[in-house]
C-alpha cells in the first residue's frame, strides 16, 4: 500500500514539473515573438530588455532567436508560393492540353475495321477504346502527364466539366461506333453486288478499299453539309493485254480482265454513291453519327468555356496530391 501512495506521489511531482516546463517554454517563445517584433519596430536591446523586464544580454539573444525564425519562416512562405505558382502553372497548361483534345474526329480518322477487339485509336489524339458487341467506348484520352491531368480533376471536382467530360466520351463511342458500322456496310454492299472481292490496289481481279471509301468519303460530307466536290468522275483505262481497271475521281477502285465487268462495277459505284448522298436515303447508321457529332459539338463548345475560365482565373480551388504541403 505504501508503495503504491510513492509511486503515485512521483507520478504526480513529475506532471507537475511536466506543466511547469510548458508554461516556462511558452513564456520563453512569447518573449522571442515580442523580442523581434520591438526589434523591427526599432527598439535597441537595452530598451527591449527594459520593456521585457528581462537583462538586456537576454534580450539580444531572445531577438536574434526571433530574427532567424522569422527569415526561416519567410523563406518557407516564397518556397510554398514559388511552389504553388509553378503549379497553377502546370494545371493551366493542362486545361490547354485538354482543351486541343477535345475536337471533332473527321470521318476517315474514325473508321474502325476490326470492330471486336479492344484498341488505341490516334486520330490527332490518343484514344483509348474497349468494343463489346461491335459498339464502341472510349474508356480514357491518353493526355501528356496523367497525374497533372488527375490533379486538375482533383481540384475541380465540382465543377460540371466532368459530367460533360463523361457524356462526351459516351458520345464518341457512339459517333465512332457509327460511321465504322456505315463504312462496314458499304464494304459489304460492295462485295455483294460486285460479286468480287476486296483487294490491295493491283494485285489481282477485285475491287480496292477505295470502291467503299469513295462513295463512304462523299456521304459523309454531304451529310455533315461539307458538300466536297468530286469532279474527276469514272474512267476504265487497260493496264496492260488482259487487264482493265476502272478510277475514279484520281482512285483506283476495281481491276478485272473483264471490261464489261468494270462498266457493271462503274454502275453499282454510280447507284451506291447517289443512293447513300441523299438525305431520304441515308443509313441509320450515318444518321446515328450526324445526331451524335452535333451533341459533340454542343459539349466542346460547353466544356471549351469552363476550361477556359479555369486558365484565366489562375488559381484552382481545394487540394490535390500534388499540391506543396
Amino acid at each position: 500500500m505504501l508503495q503504491f501512495q510513492w509511486s503515485d506521489c512521483i507520478l504526480w511531482r513529475f506532471l507537475a514539473m511536466r506543466q511547469e516546463f510548458g508554461k516556462e517554454k511558452a513564456k520563453r517563445t512569447e518573449l522571442i515573438k515580442r523580442a523581434a517584433d520591438l526589434a523591427r519596430m526599432g527598439y535597441s536591446d537595452t530598451a527591449i530588455g527594459r520593456q521585457l523586464g528581462i537583462h538586456r544580454t537576454t534580450a539580444k539573444r531572445y531577438r536574434q532567436i526571433g530574427e532567424k525564425g522569422a527569415i526561416a519562416r519567410e523563406a518557407r512562405v516564397r518556397v510554398m508560393q514559388d511552389t504553388l505558382s509553378k503549379h497553377f502553372a502546370d494545371l493551366r497548361q493542362t486545361c490547354e492540353r485538354l482543351r486541343k483534345q477535345l475536337v471533332l474526329i473527321e470521318p476517315d480518322e474514325a473508321v474502325i475495321e476490326d470492330l471486336h477487339v479492344p484498341r488505341q485509336l490516334i486520330a490527332g489524339r490518343v484514344l483509348v477504346l474497349s468494343i463489346e458487341k461491335m459498339r464502341v467506348q472510349v474508356q480514357r484520352l491518353v493526355i501528356q502527364d496523367e497525374l497533372l491531368f488527375k490533379s486538375l480533376k482533383q481540384h475541380t471536382k465540382y465543377s460540371t466539366v466532368w459530367a460533360l467530360f463523361q457524356k462526351w466520351k459516351n458520345e464518341l463511342g457512339t459517333y465512332i461506333s457509327s460511321l465504322s458500322l456505315f463504312h462496314r456496310l458499304l464494304a459489304e454492299e460492295t462485295r455483294n453486288r460486285t460479286g468480287l472481292e476486296i483487294i490491295e490496289s493491283g494485285e489481282s481481279q477485285g475491287v480496292t478499299p477505295h470502291f467503299a471509301g469513295t462513295i463512304y468519303k462523299q456521304a459523309c460530307s454531304y451529310a455533315f453539309n461539307e458538300r466536297e466536290a468530286i469532279g474527276l468522275g469514272w474512267k476504265i483505262g487497260k493496264l496492260g493485254d488482259d487487264l482493265f481497271m476502272l478510277r475514279f475521281d484520281g482512285y483506283e477502285i476495281a481491276f478485272h480482265q473483264g471490261k464489261e465487268i468494270l462498266e457493271k462495277c462503274c454502275q453499282i459505284h454510280r447507284e451506291m454513291m447517289k443512293h447513300y448522298s441523299e438525305r431520304a436515303t441515308r443509313s441509320k447508321e450515318l444518321r446515328q453519327a450526324v445526331g451524335a457529332r452535333s451533341s459533340l459539338e454542343e459539349m466542346e463548345g460547353k466544356m471549351d468555356l469552363e476550361l477556359q475560365k479555369f486558365m484565366l482565373k489562375g488559381v484552382f480551388p481545394g487540394h490535390c496530391d500534388l499540391c506543396p504541403d
